[in-house]
């Protein structure tokens, strides 16, 4: 990963975990990285389903429920020139929203 450019989104958890986009990971599918404390390593997350140049992470909301489950939520802008959201649950995937129509740029913004 040689331009991880984590800037783009970022959240701290109530759990005192931070999650930050990581738009340029894996040859620009992106993903988020999740730093759990007390380890300085990130866990790398991301969703196989990606294409190149997809910008995953663009932008990013994150929803902690009362019940404790915590949820994700990031954009994919560029997905297939149309756009993308993921949702992930407990670092995995849940659920995909694509977009079918070219230039949406589905993604491209998350509600917070």
């Amino acid at each position: 990963m040689d331009c991880l450019m984590e800037w783009f989104g970022s959240a701290l958890l109530s759990s005192g975990e931070m999650v930050m986009g990581a738009v340029g990971a894996f040859d620009w599918k992106g993903g988020y990285l999740k730093f759990k404390q007390p380890s300085l390593n990130p866990d790398i997350l991301n969703s196989n389903k990606m294409v190149s140049d997809s910008y995953l992470g663009y932008s990013m909301a994150v929803a902690e429920m009362s019940n404790g489950e915590t949820y994700i939520i990031l954009g994919a802008p560029r997905y297939r020139h149309a756009g993308r959201a993921v949702i992930f649950f407990s670092d995995t995937k849940s659920q995909e929203i694509e977009s079918q129509q070219i230039g949406h740029t589905l993604g491209q913004r998350c509600a917070q």
